[in-house]
């Protein structure tokens, strides 16, 4: 398992990107990939975390970053409403494995469009 240690903290985040880019964290649960693509590129990052539970925490990690936007809802090709279930890291609207939750999925083009 050392090898998924490296490919967590070193290839997961090798990315050309800089300052200027824009990033989408899909999913976010507790802004890990937030935090580390923020702190190695100052990437201007928008989190999507549909259970508000983990996007409340990761609006309060990053409250005084403004190149961080997080929002509490999921993405998906059609803008509606599903069941996820809630399993911490593994939380998911495919696997039936947790407590179930209404969540806000928006399609993707929407967000792009609403956001520039």
């Amino acid at each position: 398992m050392k090898w998924l240690k490296e490919y967590e903290y070193t290839l997961r985040l090798e990315y050309d990107l800089n300052e200027n880019s824009v990033v989408f964290d899909l999913g976010g649960y507790e802004g890990w990939f937030t935090d580390q693509i923020s702190k190695k590129y100052n990437s201007n990052i928008y989190c999507f975390e549909p259970i508000p539970e983990f996007a409340n925490k990761i609006k309060n990690r990053f409250h005084d970053n403004n190149k961080v936007k997080v929002f509490t809802e999921g993405i998906s090709n059609e803008s509606k409403s599903a069941i996820i279930y809630i399993n911490n890291d593994a939380s998911s609207v495919n696997s039936k494995n947790g407590t179930p939750l209404s969540i806000k999925l928006t399609k993707m083009d929407l967000i792009m469009k609403e956001h520039n």
